[in-house]
Order: structure tokens, then sequence, then C-alpha cells
């Protein structure tokens, strides 16, 4: 079978957005003191949140590159707000519970887990507020072929999944004798 030049450009899109679709987490966060965050981020958290939050600064690196996070709780909930290296901000991501997950988007999502894998169970869901709107993004295991695998989705508000990417545990730095 020969493949003609347009089916090539078809199979080509598909692999390239499979690979996009389905990534890798990896991502390095580490704490910094608040001198080292930026100045516009740090004017951004007095502006909008209770001057009682005790915040804790991170600087993250990841494929995508280097951002800069806050993360506190407010009125209850674990907040993450994230910013771009200049300072401006990314996104606002609030911890929520499962229970708080609107119930069209998590029957939809549910709908498409079980298709997928045999068993899951929800590890972290959070409301994430930015530019383009609400989203949610929802750390899970999944069973599938006999293992267990740790991944994180990324979906809107109808419940669409937009991305997933595979967590994977960090390497163990020493050796058992």
């Amino acid at each position: 079978m020969v493949l003609q030049r347009k089916d090539c450009f078809f199979l080509v899109i598909m692999v390239l957005f499979a690979n996009f679709l389905f990534a890798q987490k990896i991502e390095r966060e580490r704490r910094i003191p608040r001198s080292d965050f930026p100045n516009l981020a740090q004017q951004y958290l007095v502006d909008s949140f209770s001057k009682e939050v005790n915040w804790r600064y991170y600087e993250e690196t990841s494929k995508d590159g280097q951002t800069f996070e806050a993360k506190g709780r407010v009125k209850g909930y674990p907040h993450s707000v994230e910013f771009f290296p200049d300072g401006s901000l990314m996104d606002v991501e609030i911890t929520i519970s499962l229970s708080e997950l609107p119930g069209n988007v998590r029957k939809k999502f549910e709908r498409d887990l079980s298709e997928t894998y045999q068993k899951y169970r929800f590890l972290r869901v959070q409301s994430q507020f930015s530019t383009v709107g609400t989203r949610f993004e929802i750390e899970l295991k999944a069973k599938s072929e006999k293992k267990w695998h740790k991944y994180q989705y990324l979906i809107d508000d109808q419940g669409l999944i937009l991305e997933r990417e595979d967590i994977l545990s960090k390497p163990i730095d020493f050796i058992f004798y």
C-alpha cells in the first residue's frame, strides 16, 4: 500500500498531536526566599489576597520553561498562584474536593475514564483560573493492563479532556545495600 502525500501529512499531524496530548509531566520545584520572587508578582499577592496569608515561594522549572509560584491557604482552601518570570499572572489554582467539581464536568470526565481504565482513584482536584477561563486540573492513579500509573489531566468546564500527562516518579537518589 502506497501512502499519498496528503495521507502522510495527516499521519504526521496525528503523531505530533498524540505527543502533545499525552506528554510526560517533568518538573522541578525549589523553595526560594521572598527576595528572589518577582516584585510584580509580590504586588499582585498583596493587592489580591488577605495580608494574613502566609505565602511560600517557589521557582519551578519544567519542559515549558521557568515560572514562579506562591502557595498558601486562603479561607481554608490551598491556593497556588503561578507567575511568568516577569511577574505577570499565569493562573490561580485552588484545591477543591471531588464533590465540588461541577456535576456535568465530573460525569463526562468519569465516563471517559471508565472507557480507558479498569480502575481509577482521584488524588487531587484543582480549579484553575486564567485568561483562558476556568479549567480543572486533576491528578489520579489509574489501572490498566494490571499496572497502576499516575496521570495529570487538564479538562475544560464541559469535562472535555484538553491534556493528559504521565506523572513520573522521582528517581531514588540512594541505593539499598
